[in-house]
């Protein structure tokens, strides 16, 4: 039979006789496999206290000490600690005492100093012996992150396995991806999320290695589209018959319109800009100024969040409200979404850039710009229908302008590629 203590160590302070709380801890710590020592104060509970662990085996330590004494308290640990080569991981505080006059007689009678005693040697002992402990043990922060990443707990790569799959796939292995518990969903793929966690456990941990384990996987790089048997058999695509289609986050889409017109800023750290509030955002608790429109062009990452200021495009898209965590986000379809795409200034202002951009790259015929954007919107050419429809249109805009100026029909032909559905999802 395992004993769950096996390797452990404790020090015990405040065993009394055979019946007191403390004995019957150390008992059963003794039981599951640990390590103990044994402190004691005055000759009188010494011998109480070799007698009651004789039969815990020659490695017991057995030592004084008076918890009202800071040096005494050094010294123990300092004995404790050679004694277990530096290794101590438990510590019972069960240590209670009061001057016998005190106990003696009506409870007014209670002189100063005895109350002080009973006090410093039964409740601030406890403080004293915390502090004298915590430099060895730290903030404890080093033990939880050891214990998390420890071969023998697979739950939290099994966790971050699946929230990794989660953001590639659109859905995790498990679908909900904030309860892998008994009141979760279970894994449609149990076998694949068990190897995968044992991959991320063996490669030190690298979610660059499994990432790029996944995404050069041929699940991943299957086609969207539908196939009729295999919908047939997997209508809702639990089974990752095919890629399902995804729609950008809110502030990658922000992101990629700053990107596209060449406006973004792409340095890493420093200080973000202020939030841009608008007029109708502003109320009593709004501060004195304004972030830009664009927000100096900076990385949504880097823009900063106002509980009470949050930025309506970002939000139209099902940014979180920032209250909480939250691992999966509500992904909607909202008439808001396309409204923010045709009418937000930001969204003119950056159709209105890459225009410029365009037609500062060195290229003047309207097919050649069509394909420019194309590839830079998209990462393609466009098929033949598509250059011609684009071409028509911008022509048909600059006959609508009355002059020969290319800048107002090409923003709005940026403009319309920003509403095209590839812009925003992951096809």
């Amino acid at each position: 039979m395992s004993k769950p203590l096996e390797g452990k160590t404790g020090v015990v302070f405040g065993v009394a006789n055979k019946n007191s709380i403390a004995w019957g801890i150390a008992k059963a710590w003794h039981e599951a496999g640990a390590r103990l020592a044994f402190t004691y104060q005055g000759e009188r509970l010494k011998g109480k206290v070799e007698k009651l662990v004789a039969d815990f085996g020659g490695d017991t330590l057995i030592t004084e000490c008076d918890v009202s004494s800071d040096e005494d308290i050094d010294r123990v640990f300092e004995e404790v600690g050679a004694h277990f080569n530096g290794k101590l991981d438990m510590l019972l505080h069960s240590v209670a005492f009061a001057p016998r006059e005190a106990l003696e007689g009506r409870f007014v009678d209670t002189t100063r100093e005895a109350f002080s005693t009973a006090h410093d040697i039964s409740a601030y002992s406890l403080v004293a012996l915390a502090k004298r402990e915590a430099p060895s043990r730290g903030s404890g922060r080093r033990a939880l992150a050891r214990r998390m990443v420890d071969p023998a707990n697979p739950f939290v790569s099994r966790v971050v396995v699946n929230r990794v799959w989660h953001h590639l796939f659109g859905r995790g292995i498990v679908e909900t991806v904030d309860n892998l518990g008994a009141t979760g969903k279970a894994p449609t793929h149990p076998n694949l999320l068990d190897f995968l966690a044992s991959q991320l456990m063996d490669r030190d941990w690298s979610l660059k290695d499994m990432i790029r384990q996944v995404v050069l996987s041929s699940t991943y790089r299957q086609s969207s589209k539908p196939n009729m048997a295999s919908a047939k058999v997997d209508p809702n695509n639990y089974l990752q018959h095919r890629m399902p289609i995804r729609r950008l986050q809110g502030e990658v889409i922000r992101d990629r319109l700053l990107a596209v017109s060449g406006r973004i800023d792409k340095r890493q750290f420093g200080k973000g800009p202020m939030v841009h509030i608008t007029p109708f955002m502003r109320n009593n608790r709004s501060p004195g100024g304004s972030g830009p429109m664009d927000g100096d062009g900076r990385r949504s990452i880097y823009v900063e969040v106002r509980r009470n200021h949050l930025e309506p495009m970002l939000m139209a898209f099902d940014k979180p409200t920032p209250f909480s965590t939250i691992g999966k986000r509500v992904v909607s379809n909202s008439p808001a979404q396309p409204l923010i795409m045709l009418n937000n200034p930001f969204v003119h202002a950056q159709a209105s850039i890459w225009a410029d951009a365009l037609l500062n790259s060195g290229t003047s015929a309207t097919g050649e710009l069509v394909n420019l954007a194309y590839q830079q919107a998209f990462g393609r050419d466009p098929e033949p229908w598509e250059a011609e429809a684009a071409v028509g249109f911008i022509e048909a805009q600059k006959k609508e302008t009355g002059n020969d100026s290319l800048k107002q029909p090409l923003t709005d032909f940026c403009h319309t590629l920003f509403n095209v559905k590839e812009f925003v999802f992951v096809n």
